[in-house]
């Protein structure tokens, strides 16, 4: 897969997919009667774990919605309001020697997307990593589809943890109620804190937790990532794929044990 480029390709190339799909958000801006709910998080570099202050971020809505954008402070965080009852579709997150990376889709509750254990993250690999990544995990990747990574984890979980996965899990994606077949690569781990890209074999999560779906189709609606294991209940997480894009839904918004 091919850089995405600058956010500003990035978002030229999801306004035009968006005129297709009828899903063109226009230009005027959200009343101000209509409530808004903050939006937080923080974005980090894959491997190293660093903060990464400068990032852009943009977050796409659907009809209606205006698109917003910031940027990552010098800790990496940023914030932002969105309104109330109304899906983000995609955020996006770009910087300079970074992969262009998507989060989840989400719908913004009244509490909004802020504390320790809700909150909007990005891990997200620098273009170097990424390049060596696609030449040790199977596959060919097709440009035209898009790459879908997530860790499943034990209940409160963030991105900070190591290890961080829930072991022994089988996931899943889902187009509606139809389960795609497309099989999942799960990561292996070395030690308790480093994610192994050279594991094969294995059927299920090991304590990394991390898990892709490669070469999943562009779709209008969203995907939804479904993990399981005897004797827990975990949290689904939504993604919207679309041509060429990674999308790395990180903790805590990814799928999670609620019981």
């Amino acid at each position: 897969v091919p850089e995405i480029g600058p956010i500003q390709s990035y978002l030229a190339e999801t306004e035009n997919m968006a005129v297709l799909l009828g899903l063109l958000w226009p230009c005027a801006i959200v009343s101000s009667a209509v409530p808004t709910a903050t939006v937080s998080g923080y974005a980090r570099s894959f491997i190293s774990d660093n903060r990464i202050s400068g990032a852009t971020i943009v977050a796409t809505g659907t009809l209606g919605t205006q698109p917003v954008h910031t940027t990552t402070n010098v800790s990496g965080r940023f914030d932002f309001e969105w309104p109330v009852g109304e899906t983000i579709l995609s955020v996006a997150m770009s910087a300079p020697g970074y992969h262009t990376t998507s989060g989840a889709t989400v719908v913004v509750q009244p509490s909004g997307f802020q504390g320790k254990f809700n909150e909007y993250t990005f891990q997200t690999p620098r273009v170097v990593t990424y390049d060596f990544l696609k030449t040790v995990l199977p596959g060919t990747l097709n440009t035209s589809a898009c790459h879908v990574v997530t860790t499943v984890t034990p209940a409160n979980i963030t991105l900070e943890d190591d290890p961080q996965g829930e072991p022994g899990t089988v996931t899943t994606l889902y187009s509606g109620s139809e389960m795609m077949d497309i099989k999942a690569f799960y990561f292996g781990i070395i030690g308790n804190t480093t994610t192994n890209p050279f594991s094969r074999g294995l059927n299920s999560t090991s304590f990394d937790g991390g898990v892709i779906f490669f070469n999943v189709p562009p779709r209008l609606e969203p995907y939804t990532i479904v993990a399981t294991k005897k004797g827990l209940v975990f949290s689904n997480a939504s993604v919207w794929c679309q041509p060429g894009l990674l999308i790395n839904v990180a903790p805590p918004l990814g799928p999670h044990v609620i019981a």
